[in-house]
């Protein structure tokens, strides 16, 4: 594993989770070298970018780096094996760009043409133009404007949810439009979905869920702010983890490979919020 993936610091949170967080990922690879969300489903590309992305933040939990080394190798055949499909929707086809990132490999003519002709269907939800914005920025290209995306009528006041919350902000932000949440009010709102074990709602008063947690701490960095208290979410976070070393979407559930993601993502953004000023 290359040192450049490993850009933030670490060692604090890998003394609390010891190598087992590493060993539930690593089992999660499959014969063809991707991964699966679970030991008995396959893999696929979502998932993939999942376990390279926690093998990249976890990778200080081993002494065997000849092994990850390995298993990386197995990954890149794994996805220099896949070839951007027509059925693929803007999300499957950002998370195999993601993928193909951070394993280092070059983007391709057939990839750039694969993104052309996808961004012409301006019958996309919300969720569609988000991964279609973050896809041409991933790629290094101009961004597109609202029109052209065809989200004109995207009302950017209104949100129900943190993630629909996020998604806006940000296909906002990727298309440079004036038209966006207001910021004190998207931050006191966010704020107000912490809940008293710590963790984050969908929105305020409903239940909490890790990836939950991970949106939220996102959306307040983009709109750099603070949860109203760091410590208990990151408790919450801690309390979702199992026996097996993975991360479940709340305590008590089982885990799966991409809420063990959400949850490492969840206490990178954490980190400088706990060490104070």
């Amino acid at each position: 594993m290359k040192r450049r993936y490993l850009n933030f610091e670490m060692n604090g949170i890998l003394r609390k989770l010891g190598p087992k967080t590493l060993e539930f990922v690593l089992a999660r690879q499959k014969d063809d070298g991707g991964f699966g969300a679970t030991l008995h489903l396959p893999s696929t590309i979502e998932d993939t970018y999942f376990g390279l992305s926690l093998l990249a933040m976890l990778t200080r939990a081993s002494n065997d780096t000849k092994g990850i080394r390995e298993r990386i190798s197995r990954s890149i055949q794994y996805l220099e094996g896949l070839r951007p499909q027509a059925n693929w929707n803007p999300k499957t086809f950002y998370y195999y760009l993601l993928g193909r990132g951070i394993v280092g490999l070059e983007t391709t003519p057939e990839t750039l043409n694969f993104l052309h002709c996808t961004q012409r269907d301006h019958k996309r939800i919300l969720e569609d133009l988000y991964y279609l914005c973050k896809a041409r920025d991933k790629l290094g290209l101009e961004p597109l404007g609202i029109e052209k995306l065809g989200a004109s009528k995207i009302d950017f006041a209104q949100w129900r949810t943190v993630k629909e919350l996020w998604l806006k902000l940000s296909v906002a932000d990727l298309t440079s439009t004036e038209h966006r949440p207001e910021r004190e009010d998207a931050i006191n709102w966010v704020v107000a979905c912490q809940n008293p074990d710590g963790g984050f709602g969908f929105y305020p008063g409903t239940t909490s869920f890790i990836e939950n947690c991970h949106i939220c701490f996102m959306v307040l960095e983009m709109l750099k702010a603070s949860p109203r208290d760091a410590a208990a979410a990151q408790d919450f976070i801690f309390r979702c983890r199992t026996a097996r070393g993975g991360f479940a979407r709340k305590n008590g559930a089982a885990p799966f490979l991409d809420a063990t993601w959400h949850a490492i993502s969840s206490l990178k953004l954490l980190g400088p919020l706990l060490k104070g000023p």
